[in-house]
C-alpha cells in the first residue's frame, strides 16, 4: 500500500495510474489467484484530471477505482468512498492512494493513520521541478516536511517527475532528477522512482538503483482526446 502526495500539477495522478497499470501487468497474483489492484482517488479539491474520470476504462484493465459517489464528484468537500474501510482492511489487495489537494488532502488522509501504519503504507512525494513549490531544493524539502506532518506519516521517499508535458526534453528530465536527488539527501530519505513520458524513455538515464517508470498519458483535456 502506498500513498502519493504532491503539489498541483506535479503529475501525481498520471504516476498513480501508470503504477497501477504496471502492477496489474507485472506483479504476481494474490493468494486467491487473482490480481487485486485498488486505486483510491483521494483528490477532494480539484475536480480535474482525477483517477475517477477514467474509472470505467481502468475497470476493464483490472483496476478497481475507489472514489466518492458520482453525485459528489464535483463537490470540493471530502466525501469518503463507501468502500474505503474494506480496502484498508484488505490483506491481499495492492492499493495506491492518489492524494490531491496539497496539505488539505494530506490532512484528510491522516484520519486513517492507524490503518495505514498497520498496513506499513509507504508515503511518497512527487517532485516536479517545473511546478511552483518544488522549483528548488529548499522549497521541495519544506513541502515534503509540511505534507508528512499533515498526514502524520513519515516519507518513504521522493519520486522525480520533472516535466513540461509534451514540451519535456531530456534536459528537463535531468534537471528534475537532480533536484529530487538533492532534496532526498537533505531529507534523509531515498529517491525511490523517476518518471518520464514513454517517448523519452530511451533518451534518459537514472542513477543506479533508481527505477524508471515510462508514463503513458491516461488523462487528457476534453479538447485533446
Amino acid at each position: 500500500m502506498i500513498a502519493l502526495l504532491g503539489g498541483a500539477g506535479s503529475g501525481k495522478t498520471e504516476i498513480a495510474l501508470n503504477l497501477a497499470l504496471n502492477w496489474v501487468q507485472h506483479l504476481p497474483a494474490g493468494p486467491d489467484g487473482r490480481q487485486a489492484v485498488h486505486l483510491v482517488d483521494f483528490d477532494f479539491v480539484t475536480p480535474y484530471f482525477r483517477c475517477q474520470d477514467v474509472r470505467q476504462e481502468l475497470g476493464h484493465r483490472g483496476i478497481r477505482v475507489v472514489a466518492s459517489p458520482p453525485e459528489y464528484a464535483n463537490i470540493d468537500v471530502p466525501v469518503m468512498p463507501f468502500e474505503l474501510s474494506a480496502v484498508l482492511a484488505s490483506s491481499h489487495a495492492r492499493t495506491i492512494f492518489d492524494v490531491g489537494g496539497d496539505e488539505i488532502g494530506a490532512a484528510t488522509l491522516s484520519q486513517f493513520n492507524p490503518a495505514l501504519k498497520a498496513a506499513q503504507a509507504g508515503v511518497y512525494l512527487v517532485v516536479n521541478s517545473r511546478r511552483p513549490g518544488t522549483r528548488d531544493v529548499p522549497s521541495t524539502v519544506a513541502l515534503a516536511r509540511k505534507l508528512s506532518q499533515a498526514c502524520r506519516l513519515p516519507l518513504a521517499g521522493l519520486i522525480a517527475n520533472g516535466n513540461l508535458g509534451p514540451q519535456t526534453t531530456p534536459d528537463v528530465f535531468a534537471e528534475g532528477l537532480a533536484l529530487a536527488q538533492q532534496a532526498s539527501e537533505e531529507l534523509g530519505t531515498q529517491l525511490a522512482l523517476a518518471c518520464c513520458l514513454e517517448e523519452l524513455a530511451a533518451q534518459v538515464a537514472c542513477p543506479t538503483g533508481v527505477p524508471l517508470l515510462p508514463l503513458e498519458v491516461q488523462l487528457r483535456p476534453p479538447w485533446n482526446v
